[in-house]
């Protein structure tokens, strides 16, 4: 898993995000944009690889603690404002979550 910063191709404009690359795969990465609503994605391999590490950004800095762990607790904490509960959530995110 990485944090990464985007500039990708998304719902016909390019947009800056942060996102969590969770699985690659032979041709597809599965992404994980760090937005409201959460959205999975899969992203071509050749556009991930253009994905830059994200060594500045909104998570705050711990030394303690990696940047992952920080983005899972952050996915967390959206995924429960998002869906409420645990079992409101979809399968594939709670997968990686939980």
């Amino acid at each position: 898993m990485r944090v990464v910063k985007t500039y990708y191709m998304r719902k016909h404009r390019y947009q800056h995000s942060l996102a969590l690359m969770v699985k690659r795969g032979h041709k597809w990465t599965t992404c994980i944009f760090l937005e409201y609503p959460l959205t999975i994605e899969k992203v071509l391999n050749r556009d991930a690889d253009q994905f830059k590490d994200a060594y500045h950004s909104i998570i705050p800095d711990d030394p303690q603690v990696s940047k992952v762990a920080r983005a899972l607790r952050l996915l967390q904490r959206m995924a429960f404002i998002t869906y409420k509960k645990k079992s409101a959530m979809p399968k594939n995110l709670k997968e990686i979550i939980f």
